[in-house]
């Protein structure tokens, strides 16, 4: 079971603890790790780099808001 898992280096890594990986054959999408406010990690998958990266507009935050 030790040997199952494997190590993966992130494809960036940022000032606070930000992590992103780079999809691969077992998990498709970009996988996002980082810190959460409360000390316990969150994490998020995101389909394209562009969404995964922060400071990217995605179609979610270019969409004005309901008022």
């Amino acid at each position: 079971m030790a040997g199952s898992r494997r190590y993966r280096k992130p494809l960036v890594s940022f000032e606070f603890g930000t992590r992103i990986y780079a999809p691969t054959a077992a998990e498709p999408r970009y996988r996002v790790v980082a810190p959460g406010v409360d000390g316990v990690r969150v994490s998020q998958k995101f389909t394209t780099e562009d969404a995964a990266l922060p400071g990217r507009a995605s179609s979610r935050s270019s969409s004005p808001r309901p008022r």
